[in-house]
């Protein structure tokens, strides 16, 4: 009977111990799983932000200055267009009046 319970102890024990290495196996594997979700994380948070200073400098870039635009008031510059067009207008007439 000593045998026995000896073994049973033996086999208990061994349980428990193989029990505890499992859980502490899982335990390790599950904080491994968060920091590399979290190092993951990180490294996405950095991208999206370099990424977002790089769409802000590139927006920077293509504003238009206020100097580029004309100053005559007409923001696409048709006053200056519209002149030329009659001044062309004006010397196909008096070409046609020496012709």
């Amino acid at each position: 009977m000593c045998n026995a319970s000896k073994i049973v102890d033996l086999i208990f024990s061994t349980a428990c111990k193989i029990d505890e290495d499992d859980s502490l196996r899982r335990n390790v594997l599950l904080k491994l799983t968060l920091e590399s979700l979290k190092s993951k994380q990180r490294r996405m948070r950095k991208r999206r932000h370099k990424l977002k200073l790089k769409n802000k400098k590139a927006f920077r870039q293509t504003k238009i200055d206020q100097s580029q635009l004309p100053k005559d008031g007409d923001s696409l510059g048709l006053d200056n267009f519209s002149s030329d067009i009659k001044s062309i207008a004006v010397s196909d007439k008096s070409e046609e009046k020496m012709a």
